[in-house]
C-alpha cells in the first residue's frame, strides 16, 4: 500500500512538470504570434503612412466607348 501512495505520488509530481513545460511552451509561442501581429501592425501602419505618399498621377486614360476619364493615382509598387 505504501509502494502504491509512493507511486502515484510520482504519477501527479510527473504530470504537474509536463503541464508546467506545457504551459511554457504556450506562453512561449502566445509571446511569438503576439509579437508578429505587432509587427505586421507596424508594416502596415508604415504602408499606409508613407508608401502610398509615394501614388503618382497618371493622368488621362481614353476609355474603349470613346468616353474620357481622369484617373487619380497609380500605386508604385518597388521591387
Amino acid at each position: 500500500m505504501e509502494q502504491q501512495r509512493v507511486n502515484f505520488g510520482a504519477f501527479v509530481h510527473e504530470r504537474q512538470d509536463d503541464l508546467e513545460n506545457h504551459c511554457s511552451s504556450i506562453s512561449g509561442w502566445s509571446q511569438s504570434i503576439t509579437t508578429g501581429l505587432q509587427q505586421c501592425s507596424q508594416d502596415m501602419d508604415k504602408f499606409l503612412d508613407e508608401e502610398l505618399q509615394k501614388d503618382i498621377p497618371a493622368g488621362n486614360m481614353q476609355m474603349s466607348h470613346g468616353l474620357s476619364f481622369h484617373v487619380l493615382n497609380v500605386l508604385v509598387g518597388e521591387t
